[in-house]
């Protein structure tokens, strides 16, 4: 659970712990049918190079993902 309001102290504790990465075995499903994966932590790219995605974070509360620094940044 985020705060309400941000302090700077609350913001330089948050970044020191870095995002935490939810894993289960199987998210749950939205209106649409569809569910996020930890296949989408990470990115193939064209050369096949995968590239993880460390700014992604899952809400289990809001069953959404977000960027970390755009939470902790307000950007």
């Amino acid at each position: 659970m985020w705060p309400i309001t941000i302090t700077d102290v609350d913001r330089t504790e948050i970044v020191l712990k870095g995002p935490i990465r939810v894993k289960f075995d199987l998210f749950p499903v939205n209106d649409n049918g569809g569910r996020f994966s930890e296949y989408h932590y990470n990115k193939i790219l064209v050369n096949g190079e995968k590239l993880d995605r460390r700014w992604m974070i899952y809400s289990q509360t809001k069953d959404a993902i977000y960027c970390f620094p755009c939470r902790i940044f307000g950007l």
